[in-house]
Parts: C-alpha cells; structure tokens; sequence
C-alpha cells in the first residue's frame, strides 16, 4: 500500500510539473517569416530561428545591437517580392547589426539580397552564413538568383562565409571593412578607393558554372591582404603586406 501511495505522489508531482511548464521542452525562436518581422518590430534584440522560414517580402533591420542567430536554418527566397527592383530584400539601417549562422537560399532571379547601405549602419557582421544562388547567367546579374549577396556600403565584416554562384558575393564601397575565410566562385567587388582594414583567407574557387572570374585589389589601399588563393591565372589577384 505505502508503494501504491509513493507512486501516486510521483505521479501527481510530475503531471503539476508539466502543467507548470508546458513550454519545457520546446525550442525557443521564430518558426516562420510573420513571427521574425514581429520579433523585429518590436524590438528585440536577440532572435533565433527555430525552424527554415520563407523570406516573403523586402525587411528592414532597425535594431541597433540586433543579432539574428540562425541555429543553421535555411532562409529560402522564392519568389522576388513585386517592385522590389534593384533593392534590396534586407536592408539593414541599424548599428551593429549582425547576421550569423543563416543558410540563405535564393531560388527567384535578380535578387539583390542585403545591404548595410544606410549611414547609421556601421559596424554590420555577417558571420557563419552561406548563401546559395539557384541560377546563374555570366552576362546578367538580374537573370542570376542572388544580383549581389552582400552590400557593405558603410562598413562592416563578413567571416567564415561561403557564396554560391552568386554574381557578386559581396560589393564593397566602403572603409572599415574586414574580409576573412570567404569561399566564393565568382569575383568580390571593390568600389573606388577603398581603405579597408583587414582581408585574409580568400579562397576563390573554380566550377563548370565560370569560365573566368576576377578578383581586383587595384582600388584597396590600407589593407591587409593575406593568404589569398585562386584557380585562376588571369584573376589579377595582387597580395602584399600591409601598407604604412
């Protein structure tokens, strides 16, 4: 009897348990686009994605501090969104915004997918994120998926990133810029006079899709530029040791 009782106390306790905590084995963080843009809207700081989301219209991250943690999900474009154009799907216009962790596949055509293009968004890192373009044209930008994957208008560092058969894997217009361990196949973009602060481990890769991409240094200056590899002879890929 004394057992049949101790078992019923068990029992009790732990259905209370659960009651108290219906919550307690499930994952924290947005499941779909709708909860990400709320999650944005107001205000948090901190957003994890729990599960591969559809990104279904143009975004802007407005949180200063504001870190999207994408626990190795997928963030599928599939469709541009209408009038989107040459903007850009995200458009970050906060400080210290960072992007981490994020599978970003871009199946739609023309996509020109973020950019820390506003003048308060300084300090922008996108991190640990690969970005896969679906299609590719060598001609068009607009008949390839991803246009440009990564704008840094105003700054910022991309680390530890792979970029896919993107036209432009990143743009760069901008000073304070860090590039490190990027894998990409087809050319990084420098704008004019760009003072850039630290650029190692570039790894341009050959594939069937490119017969020829270019890396340019001609318009960096202030860099440091190191451990920079390409399959391609003609790629006009300078490496020297920092300057001044």
């Amino acid at each position: 009897m004394k057992k049949i009782v101790i078992m019923l106390l068990a029992a009790m306790m732990l259905f209370a348990f659960t009651a108290c905590n219906p919550n307690e084995n499930a994952v924290d963080g947005v499941k779909t686009f709708d909860e990400l843009k709320t999650e944005i809207e107001a205000g948090e700081k901190n957003i994890a994605l729990a599960a591969d989301i559809e990104i279904a219209e143009a975004i802007e991250l407005d949180v200063e501090g504001l870190t999207i943690e994408g626990n190795g999900h997928t963030m599928t474009v599939a469709e541009k969104p209408e009038n989107l154009g040459t903007n850009y799907l995200i458009n970050v216009t906060a400080a210290d915004v960072t992007i981490s962790n994020v599978n970003f596949d871009v199946q739609a055509e023309g996509v020109y997918l973020i950019e820390a293009g506003n003048s308060g968004a300084t300090g922008f890192t996108f991190k640990d994120c690969t970005v896969t373009s679906e299609t590719w044209d060598a001609t068009d930008p607009l008949k390839t998926s991803v246009a440009i994957a990564v704008n840094l208008s105003t700054g910022g560092t991309v680390d530890n990133c792979t970029f896919a058969d993107c036209y432009t894997p990143v743009y760069v217009n901008a000073s304070y810029v860090t590039l490190k361990n990027i894998k990409f196949n087809s050319g990084i973009v420098f704008g004019a006079d760009v003072d850039a602060k630290s650029i190692v481990d570039l790894e341009l890769a050959k594939t069937d899709a490119y017969d020829k991409a270019n890396l340019d240094f001609s318009n960096v200056t202030g860099a440091d530029i190191q451990d920079v590899r390409t399959a391609y002879a003609d790629s006009g890929i300078e490496v020297r040791p920092t300057e001044g």
